[in-house]
């Protein structure tokens, strides 16, 4: 018995040092021209490193067209997302988690170009209005250069991303974890629910 419990510390010990050793993620992502997606992972000072390469096409985004049966509002897949941004704290709570992503990972490169459109010039220009804070927040980041462009014309969503990062594994997920189990983020699910259900 006092073997097994030896054996399961040193187990617990093993995986909290492997989640403490860095790793390095090299992202490309372009569904506009090339139509591209790449992700290099390099952990454990260079003995795992991972490519993996996909087409952008199996990534790009189909929206419905509009019917003309006339459809509740409340069912349009954007409703709920609306609902949770717009929840009390949510996008506060999510401001302090982007930071603490960004104080924890070594950002080296991230450069972003996105496009995007809701098929409604009303939600498209809600979202975007919602979304000001972190964009504001992401243009002020060191090595960050990203740019968002509502489209109120016509449902779509492009991509262009480079990034290049470094992460600690267990202090990322202690961020995630802190912000999943976070008052703001239940209440943006059970507000996204409510719209999604009535």
């Amino acid at each position: 018995m006092l073997t097994l419990f030896y054996i399961l510390i040193s187990l617990n010990v093993l995986l909290i040092m492997l989640l403490a050793v860095p790793i390095d993620i090299e992202y490309e992502f372009n569904n506009r021209l090339e139509k591209k997606s790449r992700t290099r992972i390099i952990w454990l000072f260079g003995l795992i490193n991972v490519e993996l390469k996909e087409s952008a096409n199996d990534f790009d985004i189909e929206f419905e067209k509009p019917k003309k049966k006339r459809r509740s509002k409340s069912k349009s897949g954007i409703k709920p997302i609306l609902a949770a941004l717009k929840s009390e704290g949510f996008l506060r709570r999510t401001l302090k988690f982007l930071k603490d992503i960004f104080n924890i990972a070594e950002i080296k490169n991230l450069q972003a170009k996105l496009s995007f459109g809701l098929g409604d010039p009303a939600d498209t220009g809600q979202l975007y209005g919602l979304m000001s804070p972190v964009f504001a927040f992401l243009y002020a980041v060191p090595r960050v250069n990203v740019s968002f462009t509502p489209i109120f014309d016509r449902a779509t969503l492009d991509a262009e991303i480079n990034a290049a990062l470094r992460i600690v594994p267990i202090r990322f997920f202690r961020a995630i974890f802190r912000f999943i189990v976070s008052k703001e983020f239940f209440r943006a699910i059970k507000s996204a629910y409510k719209v999604y259900k009535s």
